[in-house]
């Protein structure tokens, strides 16, 4: 049968009643379907990648041996020259510093970056520039977007001042708004931070604020998803940054940072920090901090909670749902194909042979397969951009990787369409093994 015959005897099915039935119950089976499928593949993608890309994922701390006070340069160099450790320093270099840029201020939001320092172990994927910096030089983002937005979890507090047309802004990533890194290149930044203020208890304001100026020019452009940094997060000198954090005393804790100052001037710690080459090495470089009795702790730890709840859960609803997916198929195809019992008889007695009447009943399954699925999947993926773009935005600009989960879509796709081809085809071959006589008798 030429496939313009099986079309032929298909536009009269397609769209009756029963067909409508099963092609709107498939719909909101396999959008429920592509919801927990997104919830799993998003949080393991990005757990994932937060582990081997970010530097928090391969930072370790490591404290003195039992019966020691202090990490000493003779075990600093114990800990260097372990294999994968690619930076040893003081724990005042892990974290940043927020520094302000008037220049690049919008009525919604004032510009804000996060600087912090370019240390060993600390991949860039180079989009412009080199990642070899000197002092006064920043590496900023390719996709540079240093302003507020809105997350999903904030606590939004109503502000008198803000109208709703800025805190619309806030929930979205205004392309206007982005800044395209490679127009910085060459570009000095005036930026500035507070060093010190005075705060009234009573009235909550700050008073006799205290600034730090300091220009850097911007002399490269990274590609944040590869290390999964924030869109606003740029990285300087050691030096820089070393500076930046010890003229930060007032303003972020005075006797914290004074002590992590006395460190780092005698270069005996407490702790210190290291960064592994990559993360797969984490437990070769546990192993050998054991074997040398230090203590030491990871700074990224799996929340265990989180992991069983958006990865087993989501599972757990989508094999179900393939369940009873598999059922209704099964039961639509028999009820169907039952029906349809004088119709075999007739068409055999036409000429038509098994597998021919065994393709025109696939193919009827499989068009209002996909017709369901481009309908669920159009509706999935409108409701996906809409809630990213305005609930989403804070999650985009702090380097999270929100995507639509195709592969896993697709491997679904494959699944339930596997399935329905191999329960139709059962059922009807069952049907179709007995002759045009006992077909019309009906006695099967």
């Amino acid at each position: 049968m030429k496939i313009e015959e099986h079309f032929y005897l298909l536009k009269r099915r397609i769209f009756k009643k029963n067909n409508i039935i099963f092609i709107t119950i498939l719909v909101i089976l396999l959008f429920v379907m592509f919801l927990s499928l997104t919830v799993m593949t998003l949080y393991r993608t990005n757990e994932i990648a937060s582990s081997n890309k970010k530097t928090d994922g391969k930072t370790i701390y490591v404290y003195p041996p039992l019966k020691q006070d202090k990490l000493t340069t003779e075990d600093l160099d114990k800990i260097k020259s372990i294999d994968h450790v690619s930076f040893v320093g003081g724990k005042i270099y892990f974290g940043g510093v927020s520094l302000s840029v008037d220049e690049l201020n919008k009525p919604f939001s004032e510009a804000e970056i996060f600087v912090q320092p370019l240390l060993e172990g600390i991949n860039l994927k180079m989009v412009k520039g080199n990642q070899e910096i000197s002092n006064g030089e920043m590496i900023c983002p390719v996709n540079f977007y240093p302003y507020e937005a809105y997350s999903f979890d904030d606590e939004y507090i109503e502000d008198e001042e803000e109208t709703e047309e800025v805190f619309n802004m806030k929930k979205k990533i205004i392309k206007s708004a982005k800044i395209n890194g490679r127009d910085l290149i060459g570009k000095n930044l005036k930026t500035k931070h507070i060093t010190s203020y005075d705060y009234n208890d009573e009235t909550g304001e700050e008073s006799n604020i205290k600034y730090n100026y300091q220009d850097f020019k911007v002399v490269g452009t990274y590609d944040t998803s590869y290390t999964m940094d924030s869109l606003y997060n740029c990285y300087i000198s050691k030096d820089d940054y070393l500076k930046l954090v010890l003229s930060d005393f007032e303003h972020k804790g005075y006797i914290e940072y004074e002590h992590l100052q006395e460190q780092e001037l005698n270069k005996e710690y407490n702790e210190v920090m290291i960064i592994l080459d990559e993360y797969k090495n984490m437990n070769y470089v546990h192993q050998k901090l054991d074997k040398l009795k230090y203590v030491y702790e990871d700074e990224k730890e799996v929340n265990q909670g989180d992991k069983l709840f958006f990865t087993y859960v989501p599972m757990f609803i989508t094999i179900i749902i393939i369940l009873v997916a598999i059922n209704i198929i099964y039961n639509f195809n028999s009820k169907k194909i039952k029906g349809r019992v004088s119709n075999y008889a007739l068409l055999k007695s036409l000429g038509y042979d098994n597998k021919t009447i065994e393709i025109n009943e696939i193919l009827e399954n499989v068009i209002c397969y996909l017709i369901s699925f481009v309908i669920s999947l159009s509706i999935f993926i409108t409701c996906f951009v809409m809630f990213k773009n305005n609930y989403l935005a804070g999650y985009v600009v702090e380097g999270m990787l929100i995507n639509i989960p195709a592969l896993a879509i697709g491997t679904i796709f494959v699944i339930v369409l596997c399935l329905l081809i191999v329960i139709n085809n059962k059922l009807v071959a069952k049907k179709l093994k007995h002759s045009v006589l006992e077909l019309l008798r009906k006695e099967i």
